[in-house]
């Protein structure tokens, strides 16, 4: 259910790399920010405040069906950078030009070259998945036959990557902690190592906590599931991120996750995919 770049991937024209990263504010959205209806009809989206906290350079979304008998089945192509989805309910179809057929469904990491002609149809009444981008609004073009631009014969000839969630997908300690469980969801080479995603469940308390620590790299994350105890310098507002909670971390913040619940979830964006986690004082608030 997955296929890798066949050739290396174009430079990025919102000008960023793995060396160089756009600059990521702290923000923090809480599960109770407001539902509107999203640009394809027959669904609704949640703004999880990126593209704020990077002035545009990335978009993230969680995104669910309100009427699956409205949602048009189009055909479309998007000019953009990196488009990734992870799937957290229900099931859709998605098919693509380069005769790639796969299931959309719970635990489905799907990532797609730019100007990919792909459609996604057939969605259930219950889907709901998380949407990133960069740049934070992509162009699209609509329609099996329209022309593309020029640019799109860099990405020709590759193939969408389809990865299926098994019970051998997550590894203990193949992050910076040995008490969670971390599954890679295969960014770091499309991206040409500007992006690392994983989801991280937690498997054991852990005394303590993280302790206040930093990170040399960007830092999104969306809470899934359960709740922790939080932590962030500057922020005296908020001490604990709950299910749907979004928080951007900006590289070299001090931040703490004091406690865990047994169910605690956290999907992660790291930004570049390579960097360091440093020990940290508190800070004084």
């Amino acid at each position: 259910m997955s296929a890798v770049p066949k050739t290396p991937m174009p430079a990025w024209t919102s000008g960023w790399t793995a060396d160089r990263p756009f600059d990521l504010d702290y923000n923090f959205v809480p599960a109770d920010s407001p539902w509107v209806p999203g640009p394809v009809t027959g669904m609704q989206q949640r703004d999880l405040g990126v593209t704020t906290a990077s002035r545009g350079k990335m978009s993230a979304r969680h995104v669910r069906v309100t009427d699956p008998a409205k949602v048009l089945a189009e055909w479309r192509a998007l000019d953009a950078d990196f488009q990734f989805m992870f799937v957290f309910k229900g099931s859709a179809r998605l098919e693509n030009a380069a005769g790639q057929k796969v299931t959309l469904e719970r635990g489905v990491a799907a990532w797609q070259p730019a100007f990919l002609r792909h459609r996604i149809f057939d969605y259930s009444a219950d889907f709901d998945m998380f949407e990133l981008y960069a740049p934070a609004e992509p162009g699209a073009i609509l329609g099996r036959d329209t022309p593309l631009p020029e640019r799109a014969r860099q990405f020709a000839g590759m193939q969408g990557q389809y990865l299926a969630e098994t019970p051998a997908s997550f590894v203990q300690g193949a992050g910076p902690r040995k008490y969670f469980r971390y599954r890679d969801l295969e960014t770091r080479k499309p991206t040409d190592g500007r992006i690392h995603i994983h989801l991280v469940h937690a498997i054991e308390p852990m005394p303590g906590g993280t302790g206040w620590h930093t990170h040399t790299m960007r830092q999104l994350f969306y809470v899934v599931g359960g709740s922790a105890g939080w932590g962030a310098e500057g922020d005296t507002v908020h001490k604990r991120v709950n299910t749907w909670d979004a928080v951007c971390v900006y590289a070299g913040q001090k931040h703490d996750v004091p406690s865990f619940t047994a169910d605690y979830k956290v999907l992660e964006i790291c930004i570049p995919a390579e960097y360091e986690t440093i020990n940290a004082e508190a800070p004084k608030q």
